[in-house]
């Protein structure tokens, strides 16, 4: 079993808190349990992995796509993809490169999800 923690928190995360617990339960299948302690535990483990990939040198970055437009994110996935078929690799290219390339294909990949989750709102509405 684990230890019980007994920590305090502003008023303001309490807040967050409550409304986070009450906007998963709404998502969360019948009978799943949340509370402060499922928030807590998960926040915890986020943090120690956040931190052991810190002490790894990995890096992640966040892409706004929620934040551009239709035809910023087309032009996005056209020039990516410009990029990614005009390089081509053979066993000398090196580690640097094929990790950018796949990079920037992931970006792209997204970028069409991004898309496409759009398109997918619209139909519903």
């Amino acid at each position: 079993m684990g230890t019980s923690i007994n920590f305090r928190v502003s008023d303001e995360v309490e807040s967050n808190l409550k409304t986070m617990i009450e906007e998963i339960k709404e998502k969360s299948p019948r009978g799943a349990e949340v509370n402060n302690s499922t928030i807590v535990r998960a926040a915890l483990e986020d943090f120690f992995k956040k931190h052991d990939e810190d002490k790894k040198g990995i890096k992640t970055y966040n892409i706004p796509f929620g934040s551009l437009s239709e035809h910023d994110i087309q032009m996005i996935i056209l020039m990516l993809d410009g990029i990614v078929k005009d390089k081509n690799f053979n066993e000398s290219s090196s580690k640097g490169e094929k990790l950018i390339i796949s990079l920037l294909h992931l970006i792209s990949l997204e970028a069409e999800q991004e898309l496409l989750k759009r398109k997918t709102d619209i139909i519903k509405m």
